[in-house]
């Protein structure tokens, strides 16, 4: 199996590549390179997509097979993974690379004044792919856009400017070095793209010095590409490299701003009504039972339209409190603001404050705060937003809390089948397409416990499994597990509970994932008002046997964690920074930054540093986070997710442990709370 244990390219569920081919309109996208980069055939240009966009590139040819994953981070920064295998670069050595490569927006483009970028790719090292570089763009009429620019490394080329500034270091690049940047001969590069009236067709041509990698001068100077729009999102490039080799690449592109399916807003319920004057000193309705219970079923009545379950109740003459839930993915604000609405239409005229706690799957959450008739006389105001922030309390849910009644725990089996699409990559660099059915299966026994297994069936793909090792590794003998059967892939039992207002507790157990059993035990503390959070983590995981579903091997591992997590509050960005031992037995730390958005989208970064690999390059990897709601508006938290890279490799290797609580109560956290809260009025 060789690469294909290491880097994936993979939809959890049916969205995959196939699903995002609908997420964007047709409106101009910039071309990508192999490396996910926006460009023209195989140099970059200094344009770039809009905030947010995603792109999801494949490119294959005679020289390279390559899979990348772009995020537009910021409006002028673009980043990207990606993985490239080479053919044979002489002696039967072949070059596989995993790079970051990010470009900067510097210069806007203007009437006059081009846009301007540099950009870096391989960040962390000194390959034969790595380069640096400086563009400019402009835009010549509605259809045409040029680039003129200079390299470094890779893009340095040959019959060049010469040392511009100093002589490049040879070899890797190692960690904190980075005398190479900006170093060496350089080369000019241009290019040229054509929107023709064909609707969709583009044509692009470019020069450079550039060669396929670095290892020969190249056929010809020049480069050709053709691309065309198959659907809104997805588009399929032909192009001839250098005059010696021609490719075909596929494009996926998404925007979590634009999802193909507007947001769910349902039954949304009437506008909130301000409190009557008549009967505000009646006040002794909380003593008589048959009150509250018809007060209890008419506000779950009128909530239920609105896909929201009541949770707990309980109310006094000022004050009415209410536990509220959603199975689908409305965020806590949104969900708050319609509790709020229905509240104020059917709560006795001397309520005078509303107590809303949200819980997130049976784990209370936070409480809301808020002032009946202050924020209902804001229902039309233009400024509603903020203003009904400013007014509403936010802190942590007691668990301690006393309600006058209690919803049912749940209890009972629920199931779903999905099939999954992979593009693993195999040590010859191959891209071996595989399809799989994944059944999973959960018996809750109440709102803290529940057990829950996942089956899996390869469909098609290479059922051959890698010989085992004589003695097993860490995390890269995955490709020794047996594949030709159905697979138990986890079996597992969960309890989590609140511990306080702001300390959250979980055990884990069982079949943990495909190569692990064991047992996991983590805290989560949320301090109320900050924009961080704490969380700490043990896991004693024991090998699984690589073709029997309950048998073990001899090799265990006690692994441990302490994580920092910190809600920047810039356009949704969060970092999270953890520490600790490794399932290798390595020390180390691993530095994860998200962008989170309001509607569930997720994307993310992450690299990991460790005593075993600190005179290496870092162990990077990224994910793209999708809600299955974005594609049918279904009432669901089920999630598709594109990975490259991450979990791999020995070096910094970490059990996959299912339903992280940090996963289930993160959107108590306060910066998540600021950064819905349009969604209030929704």
């Amino acid at each position: 199996m060789g690469f294909g244990a290491k880097f994936s390219f993979r939809t959890a569920a049916i969205a995959g590549a196939v699903l995002l081919s609908g997420l964007l309109t047709a409106s101009a996208e910039p071309q990508r390179l192999r490396n996910g980069i926006t460009g023209i055939v195989d140099m970059p240009s200094a344009f770039s997509g809009r905030d947010a966009d995603i792109a999801a590139s494949l490119a294959f040819d005679e020289d390279l097979r390559a899979v990348s994953l772009a995020f537009q981070a910021a409006p002028r920064l673009e980043t990207s993974l990606s993985f490239t295998s080479f053919a044979d670069i002489g002696g039967g050595v072949s070059l596989d690379n995993l790079a970051l490569n990010v470009k900067l927006r510097l210069v806007d483009e203007g009437p006059v004044m081009p846009a301007l970028s540099v950009g870096i790719d391989d960040l962390f090292s000194n390959s034969r792919e790595s380069a640096e570089y400086v563009v400019a763009g402009k835009t010549l009429g509605d259809s045409l856009r040029v680039s003129l620019g200079l390299g470094w490394g890779r893009l340095g080329g040959y019959d060049t400017a010469g040392d511009v500034f100093a002589d490049r270091p040879q070899g890797a690049a190692r960690r904190g070095e980075f005398g190479h940047l900006f170093q060496g001969d350089a080369a000019p590069f241009a290019g040229i793209e054509w929107d023709t009236p064909i609707e969709g067709l583009t044509l692009a041509a470019e020069y450079s010095s550039a060669s396929s990698y670095g290892a020969a001068a190249p056929e010809s100077r020049f480069s050709f590409a053709a691309r065309y729009r198959v659907a809104d999102g997805l588009d399929l490039v032909a192009y001839s490299r250098n005059g010696d080799t021609a490719g075909l690449g596929l494009t996926f592109h998404a925007n979590p701003k634009k999802p193909p399916h507007p947001p769910d807003l349902g039954n949304v319920p009437v506008f909130a009504e301000p409190r009557p004057a008549i009967g505000r000193d009646i006040t002794g309705w909380p003593e008589r039972p048959e009150i509250m219970t018809a007060l209890r079923e008419a506000t779950g009545k009128a909530l239920e339209p609105s896909s929201v379950r009541v949770e707990r109740f309980g109310a006094s003459a000022r004050v009415m409190r209410l536990g509220v839930s959603t199975p689908g993915n409305t965020s806590a604000p949104q969900l708050v603001g319609r509790t709020v609405r229905v509240l104020s239409q059917v709560a006795p005229p001397s309520v005078e404050t509303f107590e809303i706690t949200v819980f997130e799957g049976g784990l209370p959450g936070a409480t809301f705060r808020v002032p009946r008739d202050q924020v209902v006389a804001l229902a039309d105001a233009p400024a509603r937003g903020p203003a009904s922030r400013a007014l509403t309390g936010v802190a942590g849910a007691d668990p301690a809390e006393t309600w006058d009644w209690r919803a049912p725990q749940r209890r009972g089996l629920s199931w779903e089948v999905s099939p999954a699409l992979s593009l693993p990559l195999d040590a010859d660099g191959e891209i071996d397409p595989e399809a799989a059915l994944f059944g999973d299966v959960r018996y809750d026994l109440s709102d803290s416990f529940y057990v829950a297994g996942t089956l899996s069936f390869l469909v098609a793909g290479d059922r051959t499994a890698d010989p085992a090792p004589p003695t097993p590794t860490a995390r890269s003998d995955g490709g020794s597990y047996d594949r030709n059967a159905l697979r138990l892939d986890r079996l597992y039992g969960a309890y989590s509970r609140k511990m306080s207002q702001t300390v959250y507790g979980g055990l884990t157990f069982g079949i943990l994932e495909r190569q692990y059993s064991g047992l996991s035990a983590e805290a989560v503390w949320l301090p109320d008002g900050r924009d961080w959070a704490l969380g700490a983590e043990v896991t004693y995981a024991r090998k699984r046997a690589y073709d029997d579903p309950f048998g073990t091997l001899d090799y265990d591992a006690l692994t441990g964690f302490l994580s920092l997590y910190w809600d920047t509050g810039y356009r949704g960005v969060s970092a999270r920074v953890d520490a600790g031992r490794y399932i290798a037995g390595d020390w180390g730390t691993t530095l994860t930054l998200s962008r989170n958005f309001p509607n569930g989208w997720d994307a993310s970064l992450y690299a990991t540093l460790t005593e075993d690999n600190r005179d290496e390059n870092l162990k990077l990897g990224a994910s793209i986070s999708i809600p299955l709601a974005t594609f049918s508006g279904a009432e669901t938290r089920r999630r598709s997710t594109l990975a490259l890279g991450g979990n791999y490799g020995d070096a910094g290797a970490r059990v996959s442990v299912p339903d992280r609580l940090m996963g289930r109560v993160q959107d108590a956290r306060s910066q998540r709370i600021d950064d819905a809260w349009g969604a209030f009025w929704n």
